[in-house]
């Protein structure tokens, strides 16, 4: 059982294979059950055939990117049934958290992923009057 009571249905999506198996750790320790895809492409097929509560989208990745799939996610999905999508990125700036939240991001991590980043995020998500952000 997670910390709020119930397992998130979670969906991380990530080129790195380190980043997945880093994820699947910090999510597992916390009660959760993650599902992965390495780029974009797989995250919508993903998306297609499971309701997610949590994106966990990194932002830089082949294939199809990060924004281009949260920007599809949300042309498709309805405002009741939308997941939180929190953007991933290595990168220090503000470019990839910017183009995330004009994407339609909910929130960004900066990656390598930490447990109390991520412990706010699944926390916020769990009560859904906050926001995933961990500005």
């Amino acid at each position: 059982m997670s910390e709020s009571g119930y397992p998130l249905r979670v969906l991380v999506v990530d080129d790195s294979l380190v980043g997945r198996e880093t994820a699947r750790l910090l999510l597992t320790c916390l009660g959760h059950q993650p599902d992965f895809a390495a780029n974009g492409r797989e995250a919508l097929a993903a998306a297609a055939r499971e309701t997610y509560d949590l994106v966990l989208m990194d932002v830089q990745m082949p294939v199809m990117d990060g924004i281009a799939a949260t920007r599809a996610l949300r042309r498709r999905c309805v405002e009741g049934a939308r997941p939180r999508i929190v953007g991933l990125s290595g990168d220090e700036g503000v470019g990839d958290r910017l183009a995330g939240e004009a994407a339609g991001m909910d929130g960004y991590i900066s990656k390598p992923l930490s447990p109390v980043a991520l412990r706010a995020v699944l926390s916020r998500c769990a009560h859904p009057q906050t926001t995933p952000s961990t500005r």
